[in-house]
């Protein structure tokens, strides 16, 4: 699987990242191994996935240029840009992103769903997640957690999210 990323017969690179969706994670961290010596592969997935992806498009189109990567580096810190850039134009990012995840509900509010016979409650936290007494950072996790494989949290609560919310407050 690794040689198709690195073989003369490059597929394009849409079907090199979708391939990057189908490696698990000891898959991931041996390709990361090769592609990045030296660094320590982390333990996330889908980091490692976009971290390859990135690295997949640098190598077809080349990187950013300094002075780009330096102003993404200060706008992610709310540094305005330099007037010569766009007089008019507001190039700030607020000082506060939004923590949290518009498509959840608010904090306090309970989420109920059915699986195998069994209903599984959790708690929406400002922070996270409370599932079986356990906090959570994501629906993803917990999915995982109750099913034993991998889980979009927002489809595997679809039915919970839409409409069967209880505010616990």
């Amino acid at each position: 699987m690794h040689d198709s990323l690195t073989s003369q017969n490059i597929p394009p690179l849409d079907r090199q990242i979708e391939n990057l969706n189908t490696l698990g994670l000891a898959s991931l961290r041996d390709l990361h191994r090769q592609l990045f010596p030296g660094e320590n592969p982390g333990c996330c997935a889908g980091l490692l996935r976009r971290k390859m992806a990135r690295h997949l498009q640098v190598l077809r189109d080349g990187d950013l240029p300094a002075t780009a990567l330096a102003h993404a580096i200060q706008m992610a810190q709310g540094i305005p840009a330099p007037a010569n850039l766009a007089p008019d134009a507001d190039h700030t990012v607020p000082a506060e992103f939004p923590r949290r995840d518009r498509r959840l509900p608010p904090a306090g509010t309970l989420l109920l769903r059915r699986y195998q016979n069994r209903t599984c409650a959790v708690q929406v936290l400002e922070d996270g997640f409370l599932h079986e007494n356990r906090w959570f950072g994501s629906l993803s996790a917990i999915a995982r957690h109750i099913t034993g494989s991998s889980w979009n949290g927002f489809v595997f609560f679809a039915e919970a999210l839409q409409k069967g919310l209880t505010h616990a407050s």
